[in-house]
């Protein structure tokens, strides 16, 4: 099996799927410990895609399973029964209806169906497939006993329904199918256009848009907002301005973390529940971060002609804290706090002990990175991701090369994100962390990436990275507001300007957009990194002595 750039992706044969393990705590809801679901694909550039909204729609679905079964087991109504099992039989006839197989194996599905009657058989034949049906339901989870005794039988019926329909087709008739008539009103879809949920599927399963994990996330509340305001099977073309208002006047009262805080409660009780509580609120940038994504919705919509007009277009809220104003570099007075903490002078480790005083003096990820975010301009991410073959020299000098490089030549660990395209550059090394030894630390290093302790999370970021850089903050005393890890950066922007640099050598050298400095120098690729490096040397902090880091005052050697 060959590696590919998501922990889920796998092949079998020609084509590749979904691979993903069920949580320990919904184990017993299933039948086996995975879930194998084919992407309808042998390209791998597009199963790369597909996998990151199916895996997405994975997690959902788990999170959704979690807080349905942490309220109490639903008692559902025939009809309701009914409504599922007709949704139990068009995904039946969608998995299996293009897989191949002649008409002896339905036949025999349907004989062992009939013969499938006493509690016992029912639950161990049925009851994987109910568990499914559950977890793909968006408003039932649990359910009681009552409900249960019924809704297997119906079930079973259910899924040797499509198994007939699909032993017909296999003998060549696909004539009217009128089994699907006895599900009735019950599973009667919207007529005469798209509903929202069939849009917001389609949305996010559009091959043409690479959307990371996290990103399809952050469209979940937005989406489940929509279905409770407007309900999932409103027809597109009604949905007008005054219903993607009452979607803001709801996240506007929506507290943070909702769905952690209230596990199970619609998006509207928790919201009800947080003004009794008290709970904190989302920030305005978080909401109109979701309405932007509702916005993106509509306007996919119409681009796609889908519909004639965008209702949700600028809704975004009146932000009272200025962009620029967000974060705010670390206080010049306080930089050199931070390089005097143990990690810097002596401590016990650079793990739990990298804050107590201490013999040793270990130069891993904690200690250089927030020198290249200082130093250099590096992204949190991008200094994390570093890998020993991005320090190379150009002209003589040694560089650092910002770019995600072929993911098919690396193995899943050491793939590389940039944030931008101007994010792809390369920034000349400050001869401080030529001092610091960081050429020789490079040389030190045996595998791929200069820091592999430093380990993404699910979503492929380096999030534990910044938790320890806040309480890295507090343990020097300088935490306050609006100063984080990406605060090195602005420091960094700031001296670029202090040092009256153009502008285009400051966004080259910081990856921000740009009209491409470097069309000044033609194919003079050496001219143009003399140039940066000269910039590059006039970062300096007044009051930020760090000669105590310094191991060589010499040239360090080639890097192997």
């Amino acid at each position: 099996m060959e590696d590919v750039p998501h922990p889920r992706l796998h092949k079998r044969k020609n084509t590749y799927y979904l691979r993903a393990s069920y949580p320990a705590d919904l184990l017993h809801l299933f039948k086996g410990k995975e879930r194998w679901k084919s992407l309808g694909t042998s390209d791998y550039r597009e199963a790369v895609r597909r996998v990151r909204a199916a895996s997405s729609a994975f997690d959902a679905e788990m999170d959704r399973l979690r807080a349905t079964e942490a309220g109490p087991p639903a008692n559902l109504s025939q009809r309701e029964i009914v409504r599922l099992c007709g949704k139990a039989y068009e995904f039946a006839i969608r998995q299996w209806g293009d897989r191949p197989g002649g008409p002896v194996i339905y036949e025999k599905f349907i004989d062992k169906m009939s013969r499938t009657q006493s509690p016992t058989e029912l639950e161990a034949e049925i009851g994987p497939h109910l568990a499914e049906l559950l977890s793909r339901s968006s408003t039932v989870g649990k359910i009681d006993e009552d409900t249960r005794a019924r809704f297997l039988p119906a079930l079973r019926d259910t899924i040797s329904d499509a198994a007939t329909t699909l032993l017909r087709r296999a003998n060549n008739d696909y004539g009217t199918d009128d089994l699907v008539q006895r599900f009735g009103e019950a599973h009667k879809k919207p007529t005469g256009g798209l509903s929202l949920r069939q849009l917001m599927d389609d949305y996010l399963a559009d091959p043409s848009v690479t959307r990371g994990e996290k990103t399809l996330l952050s469209y979940r509340i937005v989406f489940d907002a929509i279905e409770e305001l407007m309900g999932p099977d409103k027809l597109v073309r009604d949905v007008n301005r005054a219903d993607c208002k009452r979607v803001r006047a709801l996240l506007q009262t929506i507290p943070k973390n909702a769905r952690k805080v209230y596990p199970g409660k619609s998006l509207q009780d928790a919201a009800r529940l947080a003004k009794i509580d008290g709970k904190p609120l989302m920030s305005v940038g978080t909401i109109n971060s979701y309405l932007i994504n509702q916005s993106s919705l509509f306007n996919w919509a119409v681009k796609e002609e889908l519909a004639d007009r965008n209702p949700a277009a600028d809704l975004q809220l009146a932000d009272p804290v200025k962009d620029k104003n967000k974060r705010k570099p670390v206080p010049l007075g306080d930089l050199p706090k931070l390089f005097q903490m143990p990690l810097y002078t002596g401590c016990v480790d650079d793990e739990n002990g990298y804050a107590k005083r201490g013999p040793n003096h270990p130069r891993r990820g904690r200690f250089w990175v927030p020198l290249l975010a200082l130093f250099h301009g590096l992204r949190q991410g991008e200094a994390c991701q570093l890998h020993k073959a991005d320090v190379r020299q150009i002209g003589g000098i040694w560089c650092l090369m910002l770019s995600e490089g072929d993911p098919d030549e690396m193995e899943v660990e050491d793939r590389k994100r940039i944030k931008t395209d101007a994010g792809e550059r390369f920034v000349p090394l400050h001869s401080e962390l030529i001092a610091m030894g960081f050429l020789d630390f490079v040389r030190s290093c045996n595998g791929v990436r200069l820091f592999p302790e430093l380990e993404r999370d699910r979503y492929g970021y380096f999030s534990t990275m910044s938790k320890w850089f806040g309480r890295f903050l507090s343990k020097a005393g300088v935490k306050q507001p609006r100063v984080t890890f990406h605060s090195l950066r602005h420091n960094y922007r700031d001296a670029l300007r202090r040092a009256k640099l153009s502008r285009d050598v400051v966004q080259a050298l910081g990856g921000w957009a740009s009209d491409g400095v470097d069309d000044d120098y033609g194919g003079d690729l050496e001219a143009f990194v003399s140039v940066l490096a000269e910039a590059v040397a006039n970062v300096s902090y007044e009051g930020l002595n760090l000669r105590h880091l310094h191991v060589s005052t010499t040239p360090a050697r080639a890097v192997a």
